[in-house]
C-alpha cells in the first residue's frame, strides 16, 4: 500500500466520520426543536434553520468526495421546492374537492376510510398513543428522508445518486400537479362541508399540547394546504422503500413498512385520501425508474453493494 492509498484512506475514514457526527447533529437538532415547541417554548425559524439545515449543507459543502456536487443538487432543489410550494396555493385553478372523493367512496364503497378511521379510533381533546405515534410519523417526513440520502452516501453511491434523481423528480412532478391540479385534503373537505367533519389529528394533537405550536409549525414547514394530490410525504416515503432494496434484505423490509406506517398516518390524520397515497405511489415509481435509467454507469464498489439481482443482470 502507498502513502498515497493511506492517506485516501484516512481521508475517506475521517470524512465518514465526520458525515455521521453531521447527521447525529440533526437528529438532536431536529429532536430538540419538536420537543421545545410541544413543550411550549417557541423556538425562533432562524435556530430551525440553524439545527435542521447546516448538518447536511456541512456534508455537501466540507468535503463529500466525488458526491459533493449531488449532495449540492439535493439540498438546492429541497430548499427551491420547499420555497415553491408554499406560494404554489396561489395558482390561478379553483380548488378541487369533489373528484377526490368520488374515487375515494368509488374504491371502498361508499366508504371514506378517514372518517371510518376516525370514528373508531379518535377522541377529540384525548390524544391515545395511536394519535402520538401517528403525529411522530408524521414529522418523520422532514428529516427522515434526508437521514437516508446520507445512509445510502455512505453504502453505496449508485442508489444515492439514483435517490436524490428521483426525490427531486418526485418533489417537482408533485409541485406541478398542486399548481394545475390543487386538491383538498380530507380535513379541509371537512371543514368546508363536502365530507362530515373531518379531525385534524396533527393539529389538535399538537394545539391540546400547546395552543401555538401547530401555527409555528405550520408557518416553519412552509407548506400548502390544497396540495394533496398526490401525496408527496407517501412518494418520498414509498421512493425510499424502493431505494433501501439496495442496501439488503432487511433495510429493504425496513423501507416497505415505514412506507406503509406513513401512509396509515396519512389517512388516519385527515391529510390525505387513499387515492392521494396511490397517486404518490405511482410518482414515486415512475421518478425512481427515470432516476434508474439516467443512472446506469456503476463502478466496480458501487456494484459490490448492489443487490444480488441486479448484479446478476449485468
Amino acid at each position: 500500500m502507498t502513502a498515497l492509498d493511506v492517506r485516501s484512506g484516512l481521508s475517506r475514514r475521517g470524512l465518514l466520520a465526520a458525515g455521521r457526527n453531521l447527521a447525529i447533529v440533526l437528529l438532536l437538532g431536529i429532536g430538540f426543536l419538536v420537543a421545545s415547541v410541544v413543550s411550549g417554548w417557541i423556538v425562533p425559524p432562524y435556530l430551525f434553520i440553524l439545527a435542521a439545515g447546516l448538518p447536511i449543507a456541512g456534508i455537501a459543502l466540507l468535503g463529500a468526495g466525488r458526491d459533493r456536487g449531488i449532495w449540492i443538487v439535493y439540498i438546492l432543489g429541497f430548499v427551491a421546492f420547499a420555497y415553491l410550494r408554499a406560494l404554489a396555493d396561489e395558482t390561478p385553478f379553483p380548488v378541487q374537492f369533489s373528484y377526490a372523493i368520488d374515487l375515494e367512496r368509488a374504491l371502498f364503497l361508499g366508504t371514506v376510510p378517514t372518517i371510518w378511521l376516525q370514528a373508531k379510533f379518535y377522541q377529540l381533546g384525548q390524544p391515545s398513543l395511536v394519535d402520538q405515534v401517528t403525529v411522530f410519523i408524521h414529522f418523520t417526513y422532514f428529516f427522515v428522508p434526508h437521514v437516508f440520502a446520507f445512509t445510502l452516501w455512505r453504502q453505496n453511491h449508485l442508489a444515492f445518486r439514483r435517490y436524490v434523481a428521483g426525490a427531486v423528480g418526485c418533489y417537482y412532478l408533485a409541485l406541478l400537479s398542486c399548481i394545475v391540479l390543487p386538491t383538498a385534503p380530507p380535513w379541509l373537505a371537512g371543514q368546508t362541508g363536502q365530507l362530515v367533519h373531518v379531525y385534524r389529528v396533527v393539529e389538535d394533537v399538537l394545539t391540546n399540547a400547546n395552543p401555538a405550536a401547530y401555527d409555528y409549525a405550520y408557518q416553519v414547514a412552509g407548506t400548502n394546504a390544497v396540495a394533496a394530490m398526490p401525496s408527496l410525504h407517501f412518494a418520498i416515503a414509498y421512493l425510499i422503500a424502493l431505494a433501501s432494496r439496495a442496501l439488503g434484505i432487511r433495510s429493504g423490509t425496513l423501507g416497505v413498512s415505514y412506507a406503509i406506517a406513513m401512509a396509515c398516518a396519512l389517512v388516519y390524520a385527515g391529510e390525505h385520501y387513499v387515492v392521494d397515497l396511490i397517486a404518490g405511489g405511482v410518482l414515486a415509481v415512475v421518478a425512481w425508474r427515470i432516476a434508474v435509467r439516467a443512472n446506469r454507469g456503476r463502478s466496480p464498489s458501487d456494484s459490490a453493494h448492489l443487490p444480488a439481482d441486479e448484479n446478476a443482470a449485468r
